[in-house]
């Protein structure tokens, strides 16, 4: 929680940069995948927090398909008013370039950058094979083989 209220103090400061009149009307945050995830869990936070600060309505709209793209893609043919904000994963902007060979938008020039939000760490982890009784053991088992394979 501690760093959510970081990022919404940094976030409503981004904001007043666009203007002292902004918002005059309801936001909309477009979330490129299903709701409950982990992306719309803390954009539905900051969505509320924005709200309640800002004193207009800042709504979650999920637009979930292709891998992010349906919802990217509709973030990226908004009018660039600041109404229309994507809270984007790395997938989106990242990755998704390298998996689809054309792609409707672009992330370099179709979205300027407001506030890193989340920092929300991954694992890779095997199916069974380990005892599963000692995870310190299983934990150091899998670094070792990182190690001994390079990673």
């Amino acid at each position: 929680m501690r760093s959510i209220a970081a990022v919404l103090s940094f976030s409503l400061w981004a904001f007043s940069a666009l203007g002292q009149d902004y918002p005059t009307r309801p936001v909309r945050i477009v979330i490129p995948l299903s709701p409950g995830g982990t992306t719309d869990v803390p954009g539905r936070i900051i969505a509320q927090k924005l709200s309640e600060t800002l004193g207009q309505q800042f709504f979650v709209e999920n637009r979930a398909g292709a891998g992010g793209t349906i919802g990217t893609d509709y973030v990226a043919k908004a009018k660039p008013d600041g109404y229309t904000l994507l809270l984007a994963i790395d997938g989106t902007l990242v990755m998704n370039p390298f998996l689809y060979s054309k792609l409707s938008y672009d992330p370099f020039k179709d979205f300027e950058p407001i506030a890193l939000i989340a920092d929300i760490p991954s694992v890779l982890e095997a199916a069974g094979g380990r005892s599963g009784k000692d995870p310190h053991a299983d934990h150091r088992h899998a670094r070792a083989m990182g190690r001994h394979r390079g990673l």
